[in-house]
C-alpha cells in the first residue's frame, strides 16, 4: 500500500524556509538594533517572523514576487548604507563580512515578506465612491470652499508671526530687491522678481513700510499655497475618491506644524512645492479623464506649473527635462500632439529663461562650487582626515582652497563650511578651465580611498533616503542684517510663543509622529507609492512617479545637506496623490459636465 505523500513535507512547503529565513532576519535586526546576544527580544523577532514568511509563502503571484525582490533590494540597501559611518568608525576600511551578509540577507527577506503580503493584499484595494462623477458647478464649490478654509485657518498663525517667516534666503533676496545685492540666481532669479514685486507694492499700498511689503508677500503665497492644495482636493473629489481619504489629506494640509509655518515662510521650497503639487495633480487629471473630455484646462495648467517646477528651483529643471522625454516618449506612442507640445514649450520657455532672459538682465549664475557639494565634501573628508595624498593632487587642490583650513571647517553633515572656504582663499576659475583634470583627481582619490568617499557620501545623504535622521525644519529666529532697513521683532507673549513651541517640536516627544518631519519617510512612500502602482498595474500613472525621482535624484548627486527637510518639501506635499494614484480607475463616464 502507497502511503500517500503529504502536502507541505517538502523543504519549500513546510517550515523549514520560514525558519531559516526567521533566523536570520531576527539575527539581521539585533545587529542592527545594538541586541547584545541575550537579549529575549530576538527571540520575539525570530517567532513573528516566522509566521510572517510562512504566510508569504502562500502567494505565488510572478509579478508581485518580481517587485517584492526589486524593492527589497532598494530598501535592504537603504538599512546597510546607514550602517556605514558607524562600521567605518569602529573598523576603519574593513568590513565585518558576518555581519554583513546577515544584514543584506536578513532584511532582504523581512522587506520580501512583508511587501509580498502588502501587495497581495491591495490588488483588488479601490478607494473610489459609487456615486456619479460631480459636475463642474460643484467642483468649483469644493475648490473654492477649501481654499477660503485653509486660508482662514492659517491667518491666525500668521498674524501672531506677523508680517511672516523670513530666513537667511529671504534676507539675501530682500537685498537683492533693494539694490544692496547685485542681480544672482543663487537664488531662483523669478522668485526674486516676485518677493520684489510683492515687497515694493506693499510699500505703496501701505505707506513705504518694509514691514507690510513683506506681509503682503506673505498673504499673497498662503493664498496660493491653499489654491494648491484645493486643486488635489479638487482633483481627488472629481475621481469620486471616497470622503475619508479626502478628509484625511485635507487635515494633512492643515494640522502639521510645518504646512503652517511654510505657508507664509518666504523661500523658494515653498512655491516650487506647489508647482510640483499642481502639475503632477493636472497630469494625474490628464491621464484619468477619457478621450471625449475637454482636456484644455489641464494642458494649461501643466504649461504654467511645469514652467514654475522649471524656474522656482535649478534642480528642478534638471528634473522637468527628465519628466519631459517620458512625456514625450508617452505621446508619440499614443499620437498625442497636444500633451507633448505643452511640455515642449513650458521647457523651452524655461530654458530662454535661464539663458538668454537672465543673461541679458544681468543675473549672475551660482559659482561652480555650488553645484559640487558632493565631490568637494568627499575631498575634503580625505583632507579633514589627513590621508596620504600626492604632491601634484595638493598643488591642484591648494589652487581652489587653503587646504590647512579644510580640517577645521570641515563638517561632515553638509559642504557649506568647505564651499565658503574656496570662495574665500581660492580661485574657482580653475574648476572652469581645469574641469577635467579635477575631475580626474577626484575619480583618482576615490579609487585611492573608495570606502572613504562612501562613507562621506552616506554621511552627506543619509537623511533623504534613511527616516531615521533629522536636522532641522523651521527657521527658528529672523536674519538680521544691517543693511536691511527693517528688523523684523516676533515678539509675543511669552505663553503664546511656549504654546506654539510645544506644537512646532511636537515632534520631538512624541513617538511615531516625528515620522512625519522625516525627509526619508517620504523616500519610503514615494518609492512604496510607485510600487502599488506597478502591482495594480497602472502603467501610464507611473510617469508621476518620475518628477520626485528625479527630485530626489538630483538631491542625491548635489545636496549640500545630508536632511534638508524644505528641500523635499514638493514631495511632502505631493505624497497624499502618490498614494490615491494607485486605487483610483480611470475615468468611464460619458457624462459631459465633467470638466
Amino acid at each position: 500500500m502507497k502511503l500517500e505523500k503529504k502536502s507541505g513535507s517538502g523543504l519549500f512547503e513546510g517550515w523549514f524556509l520560514p525558519c531559516a529565513g526567521a533566523l536570520v532576519s531576527s539575527i539581521a535586526f539585533s545587529y542592527y538594533l545594538g541586541f547584545t546576544t541575550k537579549d529575549p527580544f530576538t527571540f520575539f523577532f525570530l517567532a513573528v517572523f516566522v509566521f510572517l514568511i510562512k504566510m508569504r509563502m502562500s502567494v505565488r503571484d510572478k509579478a508581485i514576487n518580481i517587485i517584492s525582490a526589486v524593492i527589497s533590494v532598494v530598501f535592504t540597501a537603504f538599512m546597510v548604507l546607514n550602517k556605514v559611518p558607524e562600521i567605518y568608525e569602529s573598523v576603519g576600511t574593513v568590513f565585518t563580512s558576518d555581519k554583513l551578509i546577515s544584514l543584506i540577507v536578513g532584511f532582504f527577506v523581512f522587506f520580501f515578506s512583508v511587501f509580498g503580503l502588502v501587495f497581495d493584499k491591495i490588488r483588488n484595494l479601490d478607494i473610489t465612491s459609487d456615486q456619479t462623477v460631480q459636475p463642474f458647478r460643484k467642483q468649483l464649490s469644493v475648490f473654492a470652499a477649501v481654499t477660503a478654509v485653509l486660508f482662514l485657518f492659517w491667518l491666525p498663525f500668521f498674524m501672531i508671526r506677523f508680517p511672516g517667516g523670513l530666513t537667511d534666503d529671504s534676507l539675501n533676496q530682500l537685498l537683492i530687491v533693494t539694490g544692496v545685492y547685485p542681480k544672482s540666481n543663487h537664488h531662483p532669479y523669478i522668485h526674486t522678481l516676485a518677493i520684489g514685486f510683492l515687497y515694493n507694492l506693499g510699500l505703496k499700498l501701505f505707506g513705504n513700510v518694509p514691514e507690510y511689503g513683506i506681509a503682503l508677500y506673505s498673504v499673497v503665497q498662503m493664498f496660493l499655497m491653499a489654491m494648491a492644495y484645493a486643486y488635489f482636493i479638487t482633483a481627488a473629489f472629481r475621481f469620486r475618491v471616497k470622503k475619508c481619504f479626502i478628509i484625511a489629506s485635507m487635515v494633512f494640509y492643515m494640522f502639521p506644524g510645518y504646512n503652517i509655518q511654510y505657508a507664509f515662510t518666504m523661500w523658494k521650497d515653498i512655491p516650487f512645492a506647489g508647482f510640483v503639487l499642481v502639475y503632477s495633480t493636472a497630469l494625474w487629471r490628464y491621464l484619468l479623464k477619457n478621450d471625449k473630455e475637454n482636456k484644455t484646462p489641464e494642458l494649461i495648467v501643466m504649461f504654467f506649473s511645469g514652467i514654475g517646477v522649471c524656474l522656482f528651483r535649478s534642480n528642478g529643471l534638471y528634473a522637468f527635462i527628465v519628466m519631459a522625454l517620458f512625456i514625450v516618449g508617452y505621446s508619440i506612442k499614443k499620437k498625442n500632439l497636444k500633451l507633448s507640445g505643452v511640455t515642449a514649450a513650458a521647457l523651452a520657455i524655461s530654458l530662454i529663461v535661464h539663458g538668454p532672459v537672465y543673461s541679458a538682465l544681468g543675473v549672475v549664475p551660482p559659482d561652480p562650487i555650488e553645484s559640487l557639494s558632493i565631490p568637494t565634501q568627499q575631498i575634503a573628508a580625505i583632507v579633514a582626515e589627513a590621508k596620504p595624498i600626492s604632491d601634484g593632487d595638493k598643488e591642484l587642490l591648494s589652487r581652489v582652497v587653503d587646504l590647512e583650513q579644510v580640517p577645521e571647517c570641515y563638517r561632515e553633515y553638509t559642504s557649506d563650511p568647505v564651499k565658503k572656504l574656496v570662495r574665500e582663499t581660492g580661485d574657482q576659475s580653475y574648476l572652469i578651465n581645469d574641469r577635467e583634470q579635477y575631475f580626474k583627481l577626484w575619480i583618482r582619490l576615490g579609487k585611492q580611498y573608495p570606502f572613504e568617499y562612501l562613507n562621506a557620501y552616506v554621511n552627506q545623504t543619509c537623511g533623504y533616503w534613511y527616516p531615521d535622521n533629522f536636522l532641522w525644519i523651521y527657521p527658528n529666529e529672523s536674519p538680521i542684517s544691517e543693511k536691511f532697513v527693517y528688523q523684523p521683532d516676533h515678539s509675543v507673549k511669552e505663553g503664546i510663543d511656549m504654546f506654539f513651541d510645544d506644537i512646532w517640536n511636537s515632534h520631538n516627544e512624541i513617538p511615531l509622529l516625528g515620522i512625519l518631519w522625516s525627509c526619508g519617510l517620504f523616500t519610503w512612500t514615494a518609492i512604496i507609492a510607485a510600487a502599488f502602482a506597478l502591482v495594480k498595474k497602472k502603467k501610464k500613472e507611473l510617469m508621476i512617479y518620475i518628477l520626485p525621482f528625479c527630485i530626489i535624484g538630483t538631491l542625491m548627486i548635489a545636496t549640500p545637506v545630508y536632511a534638508e527637510f524644505r528641500y523635499i518639501y514638493s514631495i511632502v506635499l505631493t505624497s497624499p496623490l502618490y498614494f490615491m494614484i494607485p486605487f483610483v480607475g480611470a475615468e468611464k463616464t460619458d457624462n459631459n459636465d465633467t470638466k
